[in-house]
């Protein structure tokens, strides 16, 4: 087992923390400023594109102001992630982080599975405060499945919904496991958007039947 731990990391051109590999325990690191000259990274960043059979644990860490740099890029805005689980993550926990002022999403799930994220606060989010989505090149329809979401404090400060279960394919309903989450949007009339449609929070719970438990907040 690797740990990554007790770390204060200020000012990161690109990624704060980028690990890679299997037992690795990222824990209690306090990661500030990330992505200030390229895009399309976070604070904490991890991918298993290999689909290779690894465990990670990431905990306890402050990860605030992933602030991202779109410049000469074709996007319009920040692709800067608090916490990024790229291609194929799965077998991860995502526990008990705080997250504040992300560019882009506070805690992303990209084309990932068997993943668990609970008790996270997700704080000012420019987009998404949390998504996980499916869109990776040799992504089947049933690629991302079981991911556990719950216990989650998630706010976002953008126009759009808190949190995208989304795929451009198939709904995201059987993506996994959402319930007894917070679902905080001060700027926005939607918690959840799942295929390019937006939900309330009651509207989603009758349409998926998840979150339950959840709650939201305007």
């Amino acid at each position: 087992e690797t740990m990554v731990e007790n770390n204060t990391i200020t000012n990161s051109g690109y990624i704060g923390i980028f690990y890679y590999g299997d037992r690795i325990v990222v824990q209690n690191n306090r990661i500030d400023r990330s992505c200030l000259v390229l895009d399309d990274c976070g604070g904490i960043y991890t991918s298993n594109a290999n689909q290779a059979a690894w465990t990670s644990i990431i905990r306890g860490n402050t990860v605030a102001n992933s602030i991202g740099n779109f410049s000469g890029t074709p996007y319009s805005h920040s692709q800067a992630e608090g916490i990024y689980l790229d291609d194929f993550s799965h077998g991860y926990t995502v526990a008990n982080n705080s997250v504040y002022d992300a560019g882009d999403m506070g805690i992303f799930i990209h084309t990932g599975y068997n993943n668990t994220v609970t008790g996270n606060g997700v704080y000012g989010a420019r987009s998404y405060g949390f998504l996980v989505n499916m869109n990776s090149a040799g992504a089947t329809p049933d690629t991302v499945h079981d991911n556990i979401v719950t216990g989650n404090n998630i706010e976002t400060v953008g126009t759009g919904a808190t949190a995208g279960y989304y795929s451009n394919t198939e709904s995201a309903v059987n993506f996994g496991t959402y319930d007894n989450n917070q679902y905080c949007h001060p700027n926005a009339s939607f918690a959840i958007v799942n295929q390019n449609i937006n939900y309330t929070l009651s509207a989603w719970q009758q349409f998926s039947g998840q979150d339950l438990h959840s709650t939201e907040k305007n």
